[in-house]
């Protein structure tokens, strides 16, 4: 699915929000608190959910994310991994999944 993220850093801390687009108009939307380390990887959980039109529920279940950031002479990428957040780490059946970002703006968000 098409994915948003919009991150603030704070020191070592990162803050922010996430949207994923199941279509053009049914967004799911979360909050984002999290932690960047010395060798640039990210680290965040979706903490709230954020209700809208086509979202009033909560999802089954929310994500948590590990990002690295690559520098390149042919361009910068922000890209990792997603899992599912559970208490049982190695259930079978936990969701997990693959995320590649761009940066499709100048502005700093």
């Amino acid at each position: 699915y098409p994915m948003q993220l919009y991150l603030d850093k704070r020191g070592k801390r990162v803050t922010g929000r996430a949207y994923i687009y199941l279509t053009h108009e049914r967004v799911l939307e979360t909050e984002l608190t999290g932690r960047l380390y010395d060798d640039l990887s990210i680290y965040v959980d979706e903490t709230k959910f954020i209700p809208n039109d086509y979202f009033t529920t909560a999802p089954d279940f929310l994500r948590k994310f590990q990002f690295i950031w690559r520098r390149s002479i042919s361009g910068s990428s922000l890209n990792g991994y997603w899992q599912q957040i559970t208490d049982e780490v190695f259930d079978t059946k936990r969701q997990r999944g693959r995320v590649y970002l761009k940066k499709i703006t100048n502005e700093k968000a």
